[in-house]
């Protein structure tokens, strides 16, 4: 029980905040590939076609052993870069060996698909090419996961890996035109779960974005795809790099390419248009993506293996004032160790009871560059076991903070908490606390920056007036969004709930810093990019219901569909607040036992965030 004396140091410990850093420092384990390796599988398809809007697709398969993340495509005539024809990119999807995309859920597809058409003027003159990036040494098993429009229109719409899983490449659009509209690729590229346009260096992304272009404002349903792996964790970074052009004249192209850092592997690319060039639709109806491939650091495709992504836009028919053009590389991190490549993320180790040792200075690693200073106390270390739970402690009393691992794998093979202060934010230049906290999880002496399984952050008797928060450099600080029950669900990478005593607990996926910030000394958190947690029961609570647990980060209007085989059988729409809410659903009589897909949506001030469950539909009693 905490005693008012513990509360009353608390708040003076609490003055400002208490900043947790999360440095997650893993390698790959033993048994792993020394590194991964990315085989580039090609096809192409001509464009017989002299009439407006016809389509035509390009399929590869990724040969037995390898894993499809992702892939590009390239429209061409002769070998060159098409001109101004009217030749347009409308999708980048993973499919079945007939090009047909495959749904939202889907496990591990081997094939991709480049769907492409003439909007406007068709020659029959050109060719499309698909790009399909295999890997090896690495994940063996991904989820699709597919977002899409509640409404027509073009997007942009964000399709978010689910909790424990890594993202590694993306795509989405369209396999066809809407009638008469001139519709085409726009955006396409990692993001976070937000959809916002990824920084140089982001690190762990975990969603993927995708925005279309046309005449017509409201012409398609657009879909974005994720590929998502499920059976090992992935560490991986953005490069970006842009170019802008002025007084671009109608059929101009602009082209730009980024590599991946040194030591990465090159998994997928994606494409942004920067600029906002005048016209209807999205920005100049003519704008559109003529190439989105892996290629080498001069911008030419290549066929076998890739450092870099190449982007080609063109600007179809109108002078424009500006265009702008964005290239990015998800790039993974290799893993290390020797062996032979498989599935799985676990290192072999033996089921004894964690060692505990002290040091007397913190492991290196933690927040921002120079903000975490060693304390003169001790830092403490535990090993991870298989399939056993544990946790470590610093500090005694309400001067402490407990970090929890569940048994399933985190990805790390031991943890190190260690007291580290002062804690300066940047945006300040004064002390901002006088404790913080420094965790540092290892697997070997490599880096993990997303868990496959939460850490639980505990503070003792927490104050009332404080906001859990999290930020990457100690400037700008986010709000983590409280939880409706002890666990994180699914779609959330953090969350925070209190205890019947008032200890304050942090879930957590991802690595960075953590705080509690109190009212009154000008720290101010902002709200969590639009996401949300959900959780489906399992068995229906009432007889011809299905009932659905969302929380959001903010408020938002949600879609949520019913379907089975591809048609729909039921749709409900709400608007909920930045709050957990249970709802109970009445399902058609109509409905027929068996499995079905829910599909869950989020919209808010034009953001698009997506996931989708399994639901079993029980014949009634």
């Amino acid at each position: 029980m905490t005693t008012s004396a513990q509360n009353g140091r608390l708040a003076l410990a609490f003055s400002a905040f208490l900043v947790v850093g999360l440095a997650l420092l893993a390698a790959i384990p033993s048994g792993r590939a020394a590194s991964y390796t990315m085989s580039i599988v090609t096809a192409s398809s001509p464009m017989p076609s002299t009439t407006n809007f016809s389509t035509v697709r390009a399929t590869v398969a990724c040969p037995s052993g390898s894993t499809l993340v992702g892939g590009g495509d390239e429209l061409t005539r002769a070998g060159s870069p098409v001109p101004n024809d009217g030749a347009v990119t409308l999708g980048l999807d993973p499919s079945d060996s007939g090009g047909s995309p495959v749904a939202g859920g889907a496990t591990t597809p081997a094939n991709w698909t480049a769907y492409s058409g003439y909007s406007g003027m068709a020659p029959g003159l050109d060719t499309v090419t698909a790009y399909g990036m295999c890997l090896s040494g690495g994940p063996a098993a991904t989820v699709i996961e597919a977002a899409t429009t509640a409404t027509a229109s073009l997007g942009p719409v964000t399709s978010v890996c689910p909790s424990g899983t890594s993202l590694v490449g993306g795509g989405g659009g369209y396999q066809s035109f809407p009638g008469s509209n001139n519709t085409k690729v726009y955006d396409s590229f990692p993001s976070d779960a937000a959809g916002d346009i990824p920084s140089n260096n982001m690190a762990g992304p975990t969603a993927w974005t995708f925005q279309g272009n046309s005449n017509d404002a409201t012409a398609e349903t657009t879909t974005a795809v994720a590929f998502c792996a499920t059976d090992s964790s992935v560490s991986t970074v953005v490069a970006a790099s842009g170019q802008t052009a002025t007084a671009v004249t109608g059929g101009s192209t602009l082209s730009d390419t980024v590599t991946c850092p040194s030591g990465t592997t090159l998994l997928d690319g994606g494409s942004i248009i920067t600029s906002n060039p005048s016209g209807a639709g999205t920005g100049g109806q003519g704008v559109h993506v003529i190439g989105d491939f892996p290629s080498d650091g001069g911008g030419s495709p290549v066929t076998s293996s890739a450092g870099s992504w190449t982007v080609i836009a063109e600007d179809g028919g109108q002078n424009l004032t500006s265009l702008g053009t964005e290239a990015l590389a998800l790039c993974a991190t290799a893993p290390g160790g020797g062996g032979s490549g498989g599935s799985g993320g676990g290192s072999t180790t033996t089921a004894t009871t964690p060692t505990t040792t002290t040091t007397a200075t913190p492991a290196s690693g933690g927040g921002p560059t120079g903000s975490l200073a060693p304390a003169a106390a001790q830092s403490r270390t535990a090993s991870f076991h298989s399939g056993k739970a544990g946790s470590i402690t610093i500090g005694s009393g309400s001067q402490s903070v407990t970090v929890g691992w569940p048994k399933a794998a985190t990805g790390g093979t031991s943890l190190t908490i260690a007291i580290a202060s002062p804690f300066v934010p940047k945006s300040h230049g004064v002390a901002a606390t006088t404790s913080a906290v420094q965790v540092v999880v290892k697997n070997g002496s490599k880096g993990l920056t997303r868990f496959r399984a939460p850490l639980e952050i505990t503070f003792p008797g927490a104050a009332g007036n404080v906001t859990p928060a999290f930020t990457v450099g100690g400037t700008h600080w986010s709000a983590i969004p409280a939880l409706p029950a002890a666990t994180l669900p699914t779609g959330l990478a953090d969350g925070w709930y209190r205890d019947s005593l008032g200890n304050l607990h942090i879930f957590t996926l991802h690595a960075t810093i953590f705080g509690l910030l109190k009212t009154g000394t000008g720290l101010k958190a902002s709200a969590e990019p639009l996401a949300f947690g959900y959780s489906v029961a399992a068995k229906p609570l009432v007889a011809g219901r299905v009932t659905v647990t969302l929380t959001p980060t903010r408020a938002a209007t949600f879609t949520l569909a019913l379907a089975r085989s591809g048609h729909r059988v039921a749709v409900w729409r709400k608007k909920l607040t930045a709050a957990p809410r249970t709802l109970s659903l009445a399902v058609p009589r109509t409905a027929r036992p068996g499995a079905y897909r829910l599909s869950l949506r989020a919209s808010a001030a034009g953001k698009h965030v997506a996931h989708s469950a399994s639901v079993r539909i029980l014949p009634a009693v």
